[in-house]
Parts: C-alpha cells; sequence; structure tokens
C-alpha cells in the first residue's frame, strides 16, 4: 500500500452486509444558505493526486466560505487504495462502473449503493476527483454529460464560460452509464482527472483544487475570482480505440489521449491497451 501523508480528517462507518467500511468523511456547513455538494476521491484505489486534493479540500474551506453543504469523502474504494489497484480487490469490481450499486449485491455493490442512498442522491452537484492510476497515462480534462435539465444546462455554460482547464469533453452520451441516471434526477456531475501513472505531482493536486475551486463558484456554492488564460478545447464526443487485447483490461495498460490532429474536429479518442 502507498503511504501518503494527508490532513487529518473525521471518518465515517458504512455497515454493509458485507462487513463495515471505515471511510475518511467530513462536512463544511457554510453560514449562507445554498446547494448541497458531494465530493468524492478515491474511486479508483491507485489514483492518488484527487485522494491527496479532496484532503486538502477539506482543510480549504470554511463556513463562512461556504454557501449551503460541501461534503468530502477523499477515499471511496479503501480496500482498492490499500491493495494498489483501481478495482476492489474483494471482489474484482470497479466502483465507478458499479454506480448506482445494490443493496444485495457483492462488496462493491453495497458499497455503491451506500454511497448514493447515504450522500448522492440529496446532492444537487456530485464532483468526483481521479488522478490517473498506476496504469494509466493521460491529457488532464474535465468531462460533463450534456444535461437535459435546465437548471444544470445553466451551471454547465457557467463552468464552460470560467474553467481553465485546457481540455474539456463536454458528451452528447453517457461516458459513465450513471450520468444519464443521475440526470434523470437532476444531479449535477463533473469528473476531473489529473495526473497519470500512480503519482500524486503537487502540480496535478493544484490543478485539481483550482478546477473544483471554479466549479464550486460556478455552482453558487463558494465565492471564488480566477482569470483563465484562454478558453478550453471543447470535445463533444467519445471514441474508443482498441489495440490487440485492448478489451482485457486485467492483462493490458490502459491510456488515454487526446488526439486533435489525428481526428476530425470535437473527437476525443480514449485509447486501450497501448503497449
Amino acid at each position: 500500500m502507498l503511504r501518503l501523508t494527508l490532513p487529518s480528517i473525521p471518518h465515517v462507518t458504512a455497515e454493509l452486509a458485507a462487513g463495515s467500511v471505515r471511510l475518511p468523511f467530513a462536512e463544511i456547513v457554510g453560514r449562507e444558505p445554498g446547494p448541497t455538494v458531494t465530493i468524492t476521491a478515491g474511486m479508483d484505489g491507485d489514483e492518488y493526486a484527487g485522494i491527496v486534493a479532496c484532503h486538502l479540500l477539506y482543510k480549504r474551506y470554511t463556513p463562512s466560505k461556504v454557501k449551503g453543504t460541501i461534503r468530502f469523502l477523499p477515499l471511496v474504494n479503501v480496500a482498492g487504495f490499500r491493495a494498489g489497484t483501481s478495482k476492489s480487490p474483494i471482489d474484482g469490481k470497479y466502483p465507478k462502473f458499479i454506480f448506482p450499486g445494490r443493496a444485495n449485491g457483492t462488496h462493491t455493490d453495497e458499497l455503491m449503493h451506500w454511497l448514493y442512498e447515504t450522500y448522492i442522491k440529496d446532492a444537487s452537484l456530485w464532483i468526483d476527483l481521479h488522478g490517473g492510476s498506476t496504469q494509466e497515462k493521460l491529457t488532464p480534462f474535465i468531462w460533463l454529460y450534456q444535461s437535459k435539465n435546465t437548471a444544470v444546462r445553466g451551471f454547465q455554460r457557467e463552468l464552460l464560460e470560467t474553467t481553465s482547464a485546457a481540455v474539456v469533453v463536454h458528451d452528447r452520451h453517457p461516458f459513465m452509464r450513471y450520468s444519464s441516471f443521475l440526470d434523470s434526477r437532476r444531479i449535477a456531475h463533473v469528473l476531473m482527472e489529473c495526473g497519470d501513472l500512480g503519482t500524486h505531482r503537487k502540480k496535478d493536486i493544484i490543478t485539481l483544487i483550482h478546477w473544483t475551486d471554479e466549479t464550486l463558484s460556478a455552482f453558487g456554492a463558494i465565492k471564488h475570482n480566477s482569470k483563465r488564460r484562454q478558453k478550453p478545447v471543447i470535445y463533444t464526443a467519445v471514441k474508443y480505440v482498441y489495440t490487440p487485447n485492448g478489451d482485457d483490461m486485467k492483462r493490458t495498460q490502459l491510456l488515454w489521449r487526446c488526439i486533435d490532429p489525428q481526428i476530425k474536429k470535437g473527437d476525443v479518442v480514449a485509447a486501450y491497451g497501448l503497449p
């Protein structure tokens, strides 16, 4: 298990049929009314930049700076973190692909069901921080699903106008299977990914923190002033390119890359199984 020096944070216990799990959890209730936001990290147990960033974000905000409530769950996949893997070693499942889970399944099914019912279901915004797994090299990006809800679309327009991210995927189709599920419940969802190969570089952590500041500000949960240097490149479609054995994630490496010149405008390529 990788040992990280992290700020202290309270914990919560998820009581599951498959056994209890102790997760870091904290929340800040603002002095002014506002939305409920849940920020998670560590869905993939070996994406450390996001885990560190989420811990630091909790220390960054105070009730005087917050409108509404912000919840922090910096490490969802505790078992994967201890094993140094993206998936859970308990049942071999990837939490991000199981959401929203189910109550009568395996460990990961139950964990994701608990997460949804306890901290996502009543939130207006879910920010999920990723950091590039030990087998993943990528171009940093923010991902949004093109919402069908007026309020969520308004937030997305505001974020696209203010984010300092160089690359944004504003996808027409659900990248994660649960995107349309969340959208049907009017829960805005932002996925951020910065970092690669299981590192936790300072610049990647700072980037995730800054992107989160901008997202919370666009949603009206904090006050944050920043000037971006340039507008992001916005991709509106995702293509998946598989090399031999690329569909077997157990045996091949995973590599993400934005390849603008080689494909038509508006596409982003996710390439699996590259050597």
